[in-house]
């Protein structure tokens, strides 16, 4: 058998007898993978490449795979030589099962090769690990408020990144961010600051922070009027991406129909910008020129299409030509995907009419030409004067990511275009994310792809763990599996794999007591490169860290970050990489 990723060893110092869990690559944790329902568990989900590539060409994935440590539970080897051959399904059920709602107290079970166990779960924000050492493992859930349902603390944000595929190349991508420096009152379309009007949905600004006001809740946003600001027009106006128009006043009604509170919108979601055209997403285009630009210039350059209507323009090829098909369709340089529910999603844009190149007072020229090519224009007057003219923010190519299936945008230009404006206020109901790009390079050509380097956003926030589609695998509760594959691991008896080399490695002080602040811990005379793991008696990992010089200091700290508590400790030095063999040794300490 290959030793791959643990080893389980006896540890022999005096009297002391005790399994020792040693881990050799950084990971003792089980890749999930999802078959049915959806939550986060409060992690931050991440998908395995293969899975998420097949929900891109799929459009519907069940069964997708998270990396180790990256799905909504933690699986976690404990024990080695317990270790069962096979895979194993967990499935959440409740005391109902009829209702396709999961009560607040439900049950997980977990069955495979003849095992069979059950665990409870509350609502208490508080992990909950239970060991199965029959089968050498570990299981950890966690049920977490909604999105908005803890104001003071998280609020529902677990994290967000972007990820450029060339870390050398060119970071283009900006956006307008709520409040932008220098505009006055002119960009405050997220009204949750001390007095406004949504102080309460997030009175720490969380979603305000979002990689520094790339993204925002969709919902997050709105076209209220502000206070009467301005002493000189006595307007109220300021760009948005929430819509002004007809539909405006039934967002609100239909995101809280049915239960759907805009909380359940907010989705944990990948969107990925790239010159690839395959992988581009069919869309409508909006015209995103406001009732506060109307009302400025006293008519509409896309008056079909009206107020953050669909374009009347042409819909056009992934170059940009006239394709033939109708009017108000284009392509999304990108796509995006749910990471929970395995589906890709629609995603659209629009572009601000008025920056259309007729007034030769205004550079920006890239509001009229259906195709996602937001400018670098923020300002283009110098000075600003307090008008929206005035404002370009890349020509106002707000980009929303929606909750519905991707079906090209279909089912969304179909109800856009409706006449009945609650029937209009639908796709904006459906809306999770949103952003107003304003590259800080200018894009690439069309025909080249636009895209100067692929970009990856993974935005992420709390879901509780609940029912998806009553018609699919476990009529939409909870069900997940995992594989226990015996051959990587292996277990031994001598703690010392030991070569000349590793004979003066030390650590000092030993022992070494903390009165309530972390001490560093010296580990010196190491080899040039190694493997440093720190367990408690009971075999479980409390630190790792890698080493490519001679010294390495430990503050101490878990890997949560708090200082360990008094007792044994075993350091467990790994160089086998390098051929020079493993020592382990004993450390007394903690505080």
């Amino acid at each position: 058998m290959k030793t791959i990723q643990y080893l389980s060893l006896l540890v022999c110092f005096a009297s002391i007898i005790q399994p020792i869990m040693l881990h050799a690559q950084n990971n003792n944790l089980v890749p999930i993978t999802r078959l049915d329902g959806e939550g986060a568990g409060g992690y931050f989900l991440d998908l395995i490449p293969a899975s998420a590539n097949a929900i891109l060409i799929n459009n519907v994935q069940n069964e997708i795979t998270y990396k180790p440590g990256a799905g909504p539970f933690e699986v976690k080897v404990i024990d080695p030589s317990a270790l069962q051959q096979g895979t194993y399904t967990v499935k959440l059920v409740d005391s109902d099962l009829t209702d396709n709602i999961l009560d607040n107290i439900f049950f997980w079970t977990l069955e495979g090769n003849g095992f069979s166990t059950m665990s409870q779960i509350g609502i208490t924000n508080t992990p909950y690990e239970q060991q199965i050492p029959s089968l050498g493992i570990s299981i950890k859930f966690q049920q977490t408020p909604d999105v908005f349902e803890d104001p003071y603390m998280t609020n529902g944000f677990i994290g967000a990144t972007m990820e450029y595929a060339d870390p050398t190349g060119v970071e283009w991508y900006g956006a307008m961010s709520d409040d932008e420096p220098g505009t006055y009152w002119m960009t405050n379309f997220v009204k949750t600051g001390l007095g406004d009007v949504d102080e309460d949905d997030d009175p720490l600004q969380i979603y305000n922070d979002v990689l520094d006001g790339l993204w925002y809740p969709f919902f997050m946003t709105t076209s209220t009027p502000n206070p009467n600001v301005s002493t000189i027009t006595g307007d109220d106006y300021y760009l948005t991406p929430f819509p002004t128009g007809s539909a405006a006043t039934f967002i609100g009604t239909l995101q809280n129909q049915n239960n759907q509170t805009r909380a359940k919108r907010v989705g944990n979601v990948d969107v990925v910008l790239t010159s690839d055209k395959t992988k581009w997403s069919r869309c409508v285009v909006l015209n995103t020129f406001s009732a506060y630009y109307e009302n400025e210039l006293g008519f509409n350059p896309d008056a079909v299409a009206g107020q953050y209507g669909i374009r009347s323009a042409a819909s056009v090829d992934q170059n940009g030509e006239p394709d033939g098909t109708g009017t108000g369709m284009s392509w999304f340089p990108g796509y995006a995907i749910d990471v929970e529910t395995g589906r890709r999603l629609n995603v659209f844009f629009g572009e601000n009419t008025f920056f259309n190149g007729d007034s030769t007072n205004i550079p920006d020229v890239t509001g009229a030409d259906m195709i996602w090519n937001p400018s670098t224009y923020e300002a283009v007057e110098n000075p600003l004067s307090l008008f929206l003219t005035g404002l370009s923010f890349g020509a106002q190519h707000y980009t929303y990511v929606s909750n519905t299936t991707y079906d090209e945008c279909a089912a969304i230009k179909t109800a856009l275009e409706n006449p009945i404006p609650f029937i209009k206020a639908g796709p904006w109901a459906d809306l999770s994310w949103v952003t107003a790009p304003v590259p800080t390079v200018p894009l690439n050509s069309i025909q080249d792809g636009l895209i100067p380097n692929d970009l990856t956003f993974k935005l992420r926030v709390n879901n509780p763990f609940q029912t998806t589609n009553p018609i699919s695998m476990n009529s939409g509760y909870g069900e997940y599996e995992f594989t226990i594959d015996t051959a990587m691991y292996v277990a031994v008896e001598e703690i010392n794999v030991e070569t000349p080399a590793l004979e003066q490695v030390r650590v000092s002080p030993n022992p070494c007591y903390s009165l309530g602040n972390s001490q560093q811990v010296n580990i010196a005379n190491l080899p040039p490169k190694s493997q440093i793991s720190i367990y408690n008696l009971n075999g479980h990992l409390i630190r790792n860290m890698s080493s490519h010089t001679k010294t390495e200091t430990w503050d101490m700290k878990d890997e949560e970050g708090r200082i360990v508590p008094k007792g044994i400790y075993i350091i467990y030095i790994d160089a086998t990489e390098i051929g020079l063999g493993t020592k382990a040794i004993k450390w007394m300490g903690g505080n």
